[in-house]
């Protein structure tokens, strides 16, 4: 056995699935509202070939490639480039991932790209989308702990294992102290005693065609667990959770 699979051993008994949420379910307003994370399935009328046929001309805003991490087997992906075209986007080579930053600006990228996913509350709330991006990741690769504007993550197609932590004072001291700027292996490396002092911690999968709301401000990182391609869609809350 692997250290990461070690690791991913002791993520697997914390396992605790967020709420999944139907359309009809009364509790989403009261969860976008509040910024909780939840999920719910999704029905992609695109096929998988004919959304990367769409998207293939686009220029997008980050390379990523792929640096050796604590693990053989997990990579970090860092940025490397700006502005490129997305290329062997039907054969990703293991050297390289690809993301994209489409903002809200009426360009015609960002407009296809958000009609192509599903979108089942925008009749029911109004939210006001800052920009719509791309990212696919090969098997191994994986996002430090982060934070940014709330997200609905649809993923297209993989499985992704999720760290999803409340931002509070307490979770960022103890992210702070044991991980190296948030880390996912220095994370891995202190599961043991991470995991038992962390309010409001989840950690779960994402299957395909399924989405994952994440509130704003929440730290959260990934691990693909198989190859793996993903829309996502931030907006700007109504009432922005406090930062700590």
């Amino acid at each position: 056995m692997t250290d990461t699979q070690k690791a991913l051993s002791i993520l697997k008994k914390y396992i605790n699935n967020i709420h999944k949420c139907t359309t009809e379910d009364d509790n989403v307003s009261s969860y976008i509202d509040n910024q909780k994370p939840f999920s719910f399935d999704i029905d992609f009328k695109n096929s998988i070939s004919s959304i990367k046929n769409i998207i293939k001309d686009f220029d997008i805003g980050y390379r990523f490639s792929l640096q050796k991490g604590f693990y053989k087997d997990i990579n970090y992906a860092t940025a490397t480039e700006h502005m490129t075209k997305i290329e062997n986007i039907t054969n990703v080579k293991y050297s390289n991932i690809f993301g994209s930053y489409l903002n809200d600006n009426n360009s015609k990228d960002f407009n296809i790209l958000f009609n192509i996913i599903p979108h089942p509350f925008v009749d029911t709330f109004t939210l006001t989308y800052i920009r719509t991006n791309i990212f696919q990741g090969v098997t191994g690769s994986c996002t430090n702990l982060h934070s940014h504007a709330p997200t609905f993550n649809y993923l297209v197609y993989g499985l992704k294992l999720w760290i999803l932590i409340k931002r509070t004072q307490k979770n960022t001291e103890l992210i702070n102290k044991y991980t190296e700027y948030g880390n996912i292996g220095s994370f891995l490396d202190n599961s043991n005693e991470l995991l038992n002092k962390l309010d409001e911690i989840y950690i779960f999968y994402q299957y395909k065609n399924t989405c994952v709301h994440i509130p704003g401000g929440w730290y959260h990182g990934i691990i693909n667990i198989e190859d793996s391609f993903c829309i996502a869609s931030s907006y700007q809350p109504t009432n922005p959770p406090p930062l700590h």
